[in-house]
């Protein structure tokens, strides 16, 4: 456990050595940071070196070998599927921070897990959150752009990216390698997942508006030539889903309505990653990121996130929480 004053590299312990988990490891020894110790569940990654140090499968075991000062989990995208690792981690009291998607903000998608997690940090003194790419250009980059307008009356995003970066979780998160009626069972439900639903209702929650009736619909995407899934290690075929598209909107109580389309899906030709918002009213005005690298801004956000994660109270304290995020110019012990 990191005591203060202590002059020393934070010690991390990476849960998911995949794509995302790789760059989280160089950015963590970037600031000032050390990998101690790296878990994955994939057999095939099991003794490979990561990052000075080899890949474990017991996670409980390696947090009682490694004392970690914290611990990134950078697999799963619902909170149910990352809970049993969550757990895992505040039970060893150890300042936990996740990528999952859900775990942004899951009061209302999942409340009954948030609520418990949020007890198990504070009886074992730690803290939980989560942050992503989302954490920058999906909620603070929006409330300081509001914050030079007089009145909104409409926010509208639209997101794209490449399922194939992120590893085969997400692919399978996205109905990749689905018939398009096997799609359609799965995400026309009610209770289908998507993974800016939290986002939205985040950002509502932070300009004070009030979220309420937030809907959503999925819609698959079919290309017409068979595509090989690099996530998947397999070649999906023509006529079988390669990703989708999901559509929120959410009207308020005290604001405008908040709108986003978000694309996940196997890449091709001319794809690239997308980040576009437009808010509407007095005065109205737009912003795009070109073609963002969502996959090491993802990992940048985590690592820059860690100080903020440590010095927090105990519990499952939410982005909005901790505060904007900062950039860290110098080691992550100076800003503990």
């Amino acid at each position: 456990m990191y005591r203060r004053g202590e002059v020393r590299k934070v010690r991390v312990l990476c849960v998911g050595c995949g794509n995302t988990g790789k760059l989280i490891a160089e950015y963590v020894g970037r600031h000032g940071g050390i990998v101690c110790a790296a878990v994955d569940s994939d057999p095939a990654l099991l003794g490979n070196e990561f990052a000075g140090v080899h890949i474990g499968g017991d996670l409980a075991a390696a947090l009682e070998e490694s004392r970690p000062d914290a611990a990134v989990v950078s697999v799963g995208s619902r909170l149910k599927d990352v809970r049993p690792l969550l757990e895992t981690c505040l039970k060893a009291g150890v300042d936990t921070i996740t990528t999952s998607e859900e775990a942004l903000f899951p009061f209302s998608s999942d409340p009954e897990t948030a609520s418990y997690l949020d007890a198990l940090a504070k009886e074992h003194r730690c803290t939980l959150t989560a942050s992503g790419f989302q954490d920058c250009f999906w909620l603070h980059s929006l409330k300081t752009f509001a914050a030079s307008m007089s009145r909104i009356d409409r926010i509208s995003g639209f997101l794209r990216y490449d399922v194939d970066e992120y590893g085969p979780s997400l692919a399978a998160d996205h109905g990749v390698g689905l018939t398009v009626k096997e799609f359609n069972e799965r995400f026309q439900k009610s209770d289908a997942y998507t993974y800016i639903l939290n986002s939205i209702e985040l950002l509502s929650l932070e300009l004070g508006w009030g979220p309420v009736n937030t809907v959503h619909r999925c819609t698959p995407y079919v290309h017409h030539e068979p595509l090989y899934s690099v996530s998947l290690e397999k070649r999906v075929d023509k006529g079988l889903v390669t990703g989708m598209s999901s559509h929120v909107w959410a009207d308020t109580v005290f604001g405008g309505v908040i709108e986003a389309e978000c694309v996940g899906k196997i890449y091709t030709a001319g794809d690239h990653d997308v980040c576009r918002w437009k808010l509407t009213g007095e005065p109205s005005l737009s912003f795009e990121v070109r073609s963002p690298d969502t996959l090491r801004h993802t990992a940048a956000a985590v690592v820059n996130r860690i100080p903020q994660l440590m010095r927090a109270e105990p519990g499952y304290k939410t982005i909005d929480r901790l505060g904007e995020s900062e950039y860290l110019t110098f080691p992550m012990f100076l800003y503990l």
